[in-house]
């Protein structure tokens, strides 16, 4: 089963969006902020992942782009 990791500080949008691939099947697991995004790509691997551009603490670039690295 595809694991896509949500980062979004927003509670309803993360939410939606995981009943939506969980209703296709998809493993989700949910991330409110920038650090928690980041330690949860520490502790697991996933196939894809949805980050809000703006985080209440990181920009969801900075996030990408420090676990990419």
């Amino acid at each position: 089963m595809p694991r896509v990791l949500i980062i979004d500080d927003q509670k309803g949008v993360r939410t939606m969006m995981a009943m939506v691939l969980r209703v296709n099947r998809f493993e989700v697991e949910e991330a409110e902020s920038g650090a928690a995004g980041l330690k949860a790509f520490a502790e697991s691997s996933f196939d894809a992942a949805i980050v809000d551009i703006f985080l209440g603490d990181a920009s969801g670039v900075d996030v990408i782009a420090v676990h990419v690295q």
